[in-house]
């Protein structure tokens, strides 16, 4: 069983770390390769990306967005696929495929790179409430499949590529 860890401590830097195990809203079932960032004035709000490990509602693995409004003690969005990365678009999001930006005046931004799929960016100016999502890089072959997709070498991005937000909330995606 695959399991996400959540380990927070009093006081920044000092003292004893306490863990508790992430499990979220039935459904997904194993989530893995968490990513996290924080938002708010204190950096209370909690923001996760986990990937489902397997099949979850039509994708052969899923990308699902959870939120935490007090550091973690309770989950107000609890793995959700967001609109616009679901079965309708691609046939799944695999793991180590998404990147947060550092958090920026309120504005919170991820990027999903990888191969098989379109390259974008989700991004939200309201603390993960809504998500507006931007291709940066359209893949040639959508629902990329290697049974039946027969192709010779394409131009793709090859999994690296970072983002980051400037003080205005501008994006910046280099790949």
């Amino acid at each position: 069983t695959d399991i996400l860890f959540i380990l927070t401590r009093e006081e920044k830097g000092v003292g004893d770390w306490f863990e508790t195990i992430y499990t979220g809203s039935p459904g997904p079932g194993d989530l893995v390769c968490g990513r996290v960032t924080t938002s708010g004035p204190d950096r209370n709000i909690i923001h996760l990306l986990a990937n489902t490990y397997l099949e979850y509602l039509g994708q052969t693995s899923a990308m699902v967005y959870s939120r935490s409004p007090d550091a973690g003690q309770t989950w107000d969005i609890q793995n959700v696929v967001l609109e616009g990365t679901g079965i309708n678009y691609y046939s799944g999001i695999g793991m180590n495929e998404y990147i947060w930006a550092d958090e920026r005046n309120g504005t919170i931004a991820f990027l999903v790179a990888d191969i098989w799929i379109d390259m974008f960016m989700m991004k939200s100016e309201d603390n993960g409430d809504t998500w507006e999502k931007t291709v940066i890089w359209e893949h040639p072959y959508p629902f990329f499949d290697w049974n039946t997709t027969i192709t010779d070498t394409f131009f793709c991005v090859d999994n690296s590529a970072s983002i980051a937000l400037d003080a205005d909330g501008k994006a910046h995606v280099v790949f």
